[in-house]
Order: structure tokens, then sequence, then C-alpha cells
């Protein structure tokens, strides 16, 4: 492979894990948006049907339109026109926000607005079994001027449980972010083993055709008919004919060398014979 081609790719490689990555942290911040708008809306509708709830127990007048305010996303603040029952007000909460799926740990307060003193609090756990029935021992304020607040000391809610799709999109993430990393791996060490192997079979196409060319130039000169008459030349040439052919097995055996290391193989051995008169 060309060298503009891997470098074309490892470019688009890391293009792909870069989009990747911001997509998929816009969808999750998304995600966790409109589960945060989704839980604040419960809330504040789960409260107000609460407050609802206590003015027609206490059979009295309704008279706030927007009872809940939303001090902050952890705190909202309820206004009610009639006596407040500990006792009933925490059994509404509890069966308000079961309806409204609100699992959240909810700590919640009473207070009095003409000294805007705390008259009462209370924690409840939403995820402990409850009873059915109410408490008995739970204060009673039958002064008109209080108001309650709930909170939720866990806050933020969203979790990964309220958002599946984050696990399985994280998930499909890795899987390719392992697979770009793979393959980018695997073009690095084929580029890599390509070079060497360019190198080799250079060197090696070097170091044969050195002798190949010497044999071939004695070849030419034993042909000649006159050579028996200088035997001294031609045991000179015989010599030089085998060293260059031991060259040549050396560097035969270090290709088989190779191509065992390569393929973890047993291969055999070649051995060039030239017969000489």
């Amino acid at each position: 492979m060309r060298k503009y081609h891997i470098r074309y790719l490892t470019v688009f490689g890391f293009l792909t894990i870069i989009g990747i990555f911001g997509i998929q942290i816009f969808w999750v911040r998304e995600a966790f948006t409109i589960s945060e708008s989704q839980f604040e809306h419960n809330v504040t509708v789960a409260l107000r049907q609460v407050a609802e709830k206590i003015a027609v127990k206490n059979k009295t007048q309704f008279l706030h339109k927007n009872p809940v305010i939303k001090v902050n996303p952890r705190l909202y603040a309820v206004q009610v026109n009639s006596e407040i029952d500990a006792n009933l007000l925490e059994y509404f909460i509890n069966t308000t926000f079961d309806y409204f799926n609100i699992t959240q740990d909810v700590d919640y307060s009473i207070y009095n607005c003409q000294s805007g003193e705390l008259v009462y609090c209370n924690y409840i756990q939403r995820q402990k079994p409850r009873s059915t029935t109410k408490s008995p021992d739970l204060p009673i304020f039958n002064d008109l001027d209080h108001y309650f607040t709930v909170s939720f000391p866990n806050y933020p809610i969203v979790s990964l449980n309220n958002i599946p799709m984050w696990t399985i999109t994280s998930i499909v993430l890795v899987f390719v972010i392992l697979f770009i990393i793979y393959a980018l791996y695997i073009i690095f060490s084929q580029n890599s083993i390509s070079k060497v192997q360019r190198d080799f079979i250079n060197n090696m196409t070097h170091e044969f055709k050195t002798p190949i060319s010497t044999i071939s130039v004695i070849q030419q000169v034993i042909s000649n008919p006159e050579i028996i008459q200088h035997p001294k030349r031609l045991f000179t040439y015989n010599q030089i004919i085998g060293e260059e052919i031991n060259r040549l097995n050396d560097q035969v055996e270090k290709v088989l060398q190779i191509s065992r290391l390569e393929k973890n193989k047993l291969s055999y051995k070649w051995k060039i014979l030239i017969a000489t008169k």
C-alpha cells in the first residue's frame, strides 16, 4: 500500500473516531437534558396534585393557580391554603410520586410562612419498602400560614438506568473505536513489513547477482578450449566457482531461515550443485 494511501486512511480513521465521539457526546447531552426536563415536569405536576389532594381532603378552596415554585432543580416549594397533616402529606407524596415513577429519595419540610421557621421535616427513602398504614405520631399543623418544601438530596437524578440507549451506544462506540485502531495497527504493521521485505529483496538481489555474474564470466572463460593448456588458471577458476557457490548457498540459507520464522515451519534445505569438468 502506498504511503499517501496510508496517510489518508489514518486521517480518515482519526476523523471517524472524533466524529463518533462528537455525535455520542451530543446525543448523551440531549438525552440528559430531556430526562432532566421530564423529571422536573413530573415533579411539578406531582406536587401540584399533592397540594390539590390536601385541599380536597381538608375541604378548603384551592386558591393558587401555580402552587409549585421551583427554587432550583433540587428544591421545590409548595403553597397550600389548608392545614398540613404531616402524616397525610407524606402519604400523598409517596402515592403521587409512585404514580409518576419518581423514585428519588425525598426530604420534605414544613415551614411557617409568617416566621419562616422550620416546624417539621422528614426524610423518605423511596426505594425502601413502605407500610400501607399511616404513622400515628406525625404532627398536624392547623395554622393556614404554612407551606412545605420537597428536596432531592441525591440530585442529579439522571442515571444510566434512565437512559438505556446510553449503554448500547457506548458498547457500539467502543467496538467501532477498537476496530478502527486494530485496522490502523494492521495497516502500519503491513506497511513496515512491506518496507523490510523490499529492503531485504533489494539486498538479496544484489547478493545473488554478484556470484552469478562471477560464475557467468568464469564459465565464458573456461568454455574456451585453450584453457586446458593452463591448468593453474583452471584450478584457480574452479576455486572461485566453489567460493561463489558457497556464497549462494549461504544466501539461500538466510532466505530459508526467514521463511521459517514467518511460517514457523520446517523447510527443505536447498543446495546448488554445479558439476564442473
